[in-house]
């Protein structure tokens, strides 16, 4: 007889020393697993509920709601399957499947999955414009709850229509990719809907033109030798021939230098998380050294309270 089970999968442990909670199949010798959104410590998982001293999840009266609603509709679908008589036929696989694709998709709340998500970002600029395209969608529908099957490809051409009414095409395509991405996370990573509700096949984004962002030498040479007047200009300047000298570091990565080891600068790039070393070259040298800050490596870190500033 099919037994399904809601707890922790010990076998897949996080970098953050959490596991993910799953709801576990069990039937003729097989076993299946269903994710969930969520993903707590061992001590944090209580009698097969979330503890309310858990500090990954920021509302645990709902996430233990939702796992039990998603529990309860598991149960529901098993429940299907045994006036079909097609258990004794249907190998743990085949009756997840079942599950995921018997209408329960539409019990996942797309905001709330998202909101969910958010937080786990490391990337503050990353993590920010998700939040802002969180934001956008609920002033879109007015409402928090949005189903993933709720989001069709009309109501991506709809929501791309309302966002070009007030920014840019380029900002309209971070929303939707930003949509995209969740959904390919619900997919492959969390695996809490089909295949069958991705949108995005047929679905065009706004077309823009690439801006030509390349410098010619003569160019780099008259804003190295520019006179300036005022220091926030000599600033920018060299604030600009920094990044120039250290291969294209943006500014962010620049604001959080703090040392130099062995004539060299390493850091791991906030935007994709690689890690780079690059030699200071005199010229970069020479603008570190006329610009060392009374703490910091640089004034220009001391200057401003955050990279935004």
């Amino acid at each position: 007889m099919a037994k399904i089970t809601l707890k922790l999968d010990k076998r897949s442990q996080k970098k953050d020393k959490t596991y993910p909670i799953k709801i576990f199949v069990r039937n003729k010798g097989t076993m299946a697993c269903i994710a969930t959104p969520y993903s707590v410590e061992e001590k944090d998982w209580v009698d097969g509920r979330i503890s309310p001293k858990c500090k990954y999840i920021s509302n645990v009266r709902r996430a233990n709601n939702k796992l039990t609603s998603l529990y309860n509709h598991a149960d529901d679908q098993l429940a299907i399957l045994e006036d079909k008589n097609r258990i004794k036929s249907y190998s743990a696989k085949q009756i997840v499947d079942f599950i995921i694709n018997y209408k329960g998709n539409s019990s996942h709340n797309f905001l709330e999955y998202m909101n969910e998500y958010i937080p786990n970002i490391k990337n503050d600029s990353t993590r920010e414009k998700y939040f802002v395209t969180y934001k956008k969608i609920i002033e879109f529908i007015q409402s928090d709850i949005l189903f993933f099957d709720d989001i069709s490809l009309g109501w991506l051409n709809r929501y791309k229509e309302y966002r070009l009414q007030n920014v840019s095409a380029t900002t309209t395509n971070i929303d939707l990719r930003n949509i995209r991405a969740i959904f390919n996370r619900a997919i492959d990573i969390d695996e809490i809907i089909s295949q069958d509700l991705y949108p995005f096949r047929k679905f065009q984004f706004v077309k823009t033109k690439p801006r030509n962002l390349r410098l010619s030498i003569d160019k780099i040479r008259q804003i190295r030798d520019l006179d300036c007047n005022g220091e926030l200009v000599n600033c920018a300047r060299d604030f600009f021939m920094l990044s120039f000298y250290l291969i294209g570091m943006n500014n962010n990565d620049i604001y959080k230098i703090s040392k130099i080891y062995d004539g060299r600068i390493e850091y791991e790039r906030s935007k994709t998380n690689r890690d780079y070393s690059i030699k200071v070259e005199p010229e970069c040298f020479e603008i570190i050294e006329n610009r060392k800050g009374k703490e910091k490596l640089i004034d220009i870190q001391e200057r401003y309270k955050n990279i935004k500033s």
